[in-house]
């Protein structure tokens, strides 16, 4: 029998900077802890390239994830696979994470360094407190690492990619050997943004991506992508070396943590929430891309109308790239700043609680692969005022109502008209109740049957996309 191996090199070199997972790396994380414990799960393992023992190692998946739904720690994951080890200092990477806000400032982030360091011979408890993975706990490895072992890919097995693999070229090396092999290897397409939309990432992004793309089809013989829009936009950013027949379409899930969904809800709880204790959330990372600066210049618009009335707007979610607008807008006006929180890194615990504390949530983003927030949102019984662009219409169709995120005034009348009449609001929420949604389950088992589909019974004919709802924010709501 065949091994299904799922690369993850960008998820451990995402750990070395990060705790928590989101985009790309929630979806990979969810997926492989489904598949770990799904039917299969015996045939199913990890591999990664490991640059501090210059190899690629292998691992069983069920080794990693001892349970179903656990939440990602970057330090436990780093841990488990055996890339770092216990010792008198934290690991670097939790060392550069603590001190990542002073980059622009050698000097203090120097004389930083060596507190932290003595902290952690002294007062390791103040460190721990912070978040810091617990690294004095045993020179013993865990069980897990000591069943890594270096990868040995046959013909028959299959190579999964399912993250940013782009920019490791230790996996375009390993995935273009099992391709000479004949062997089978596959691609998840999340988006194309660096080469759709240039203009909303970096010039480094853009100039890596574009230099990597036009080897995608050297690199795998199989695709999948998370949306008919990202199917379609991969397929023309190849210039016809993919056919759009040869993309299965494996739309993401809805489910948010372990939370089971909500279906039943009294809309009093919509339709009373005094003015003091209406909060708006909005999940991403704060950047270009995600136009939270539109939202700045919607709550500016309902300050002027609404003054106290207007609901608070919780912004969960690090700073990204290209903030620049955002940080100028929020800093020049003190009344929208007593109206907007930023919760820069919350457990999933916590933006759980968010998500039970809002009164409705906002999505303005410009351009997505998929659209996690929205469909989340949903599962947890919330409306979600969403952008119509790119994917985000598929996530929930004719459930969310979805709005031109380059028209500000547009959302500042559908967000006065919610305040002024709330049972509209009731009446959005009765629709986002009674929508069809996806758990991870059933994502994990749709992914597993495309690939382990031979190619040639792959190549299915692309299923029509929805139409998309450009026209969706001119409902009979806004026609009340």
């Amino acid at each position: 029998m065949s091994t299904t191996y799922f690369d993850v090199t960008d998820l451990v070199q995402y750990a070395k900077g990060h705790n928590r997972v989101s985009g790309i790396q929630r979806v990979q994380w969810r997926i492989l802890s489904e598949l770990a414990h799904g039917d299969q799960g015996d045939r199913v393992r990890l591999c990664f390239h490991s640059s501090e023992r210059g190899q690629h190692l292998s691992i069983p998946a069920r080794a990693v994830f001892t349970h179903r739904r656990a939440e990602f720690h970057g330090g436990r994951f780093l841990r488990t696979l055996g890339e770092i080890q216990s010792g008198l200092m934290p690991p670097r990477y939790e060392v550069k994470r603590l001190l990542k806000p002073y980059e622009d400032r050698k000097w203090l982030r120097g004389v930083l360094k060596g507190q932290l360091y003595l902290t952690a011979l002294l007062q390791p408890e103040r460190l721990l407190a912070r978040g810091v993975e617990e690294w004095r706990d045993s020179k013993t490895p865990p069980v897990a690492a000591t069943q890594a072992q270096p990868l040995s890919l046959k013909a028959q097995d299959k190579l999964v990619l399912l993250g940013a693999y782009w920019d490791q070229p230790a996996v375009i090396q390993l995935a273009q050997a099992h391709r000479r092999a004949e062997g089978d290897v596959v691609m998840l397409v999340h988006d194309v943004i660096p080469d759709a939309a240039p203009a909303l990432c970096t010039d480094g992004q853009v100039r890596l991506f574009r230099q990597r793309m036009h080897i995608f089809p050297q690199v795998a013989n199989r695709f999948m992508a998370v949306s008919h829009y990202t199917a379609r936009d991969f397929v023309k950013a190849m210039l016809g070396a993919v056919r759009l027949e040869d993309v299965q379409v494996v739309p993401l899930a809805h489910e948010f943590g372990d939370l089971p969904r909500r279906t039943v809800m009294d809309l009093s709880e919509v339709t009373d929430v005094p003015s003091g204790q209406r909060q708006v959330l909005c999940v991403g990372t704060i950047e270009a891309r995600k136009n939270q600066v539109l939202l700045l210049r919607v709550w500016q618009a309902l300050l002027a109308r609404f003054g106290e009335q207007t609901p608070e707007l919780v912004l969960c979610g690090k700073y990204g790239s290209k903030t620049e607008a955002f940080k100028r807008l929020l800093a020049q006006d003190p009344a929208l700043q007593a109206k907007v929180r930023i919760l820069p890194a919350p457990t999933d615990a916590e933006l759980a609680q968010c998500y039970e504390q809002a009164w409705f949530t906002v999505f303005p983003s410009l351009y997505e692969g998929w659209g996690l927030p929205v469909g989340e949102a949903a599962w947890l019984g919330k409306v979600c005022l969403a952008s119509n662009a790119s994917s985000v219409p598929e996530v929930l169709g004719q459930a969310a109502p979805c709005l031109p995120p380059d028209d500000p005034e547009t959302w500042s009348q559908f967000i006065g008209l919610l305040i002024t009449t709330p049972h509209l609001l009731a009446l959005w929420t009765q629709q986002v109740l009674h929508a069809p949604l996806r758990d991870w389950t059933l994502v994990a088992a749709d992914m597993h049957a495309a690939i382990q589909a031979s190619e040639a019974h792959s190549r299915r004919s692309a299923q029509t996309a929805p139409p998309a709802h450009a026209i969706a924010w001119s409902s009979p709501i806004l026609a009340a």
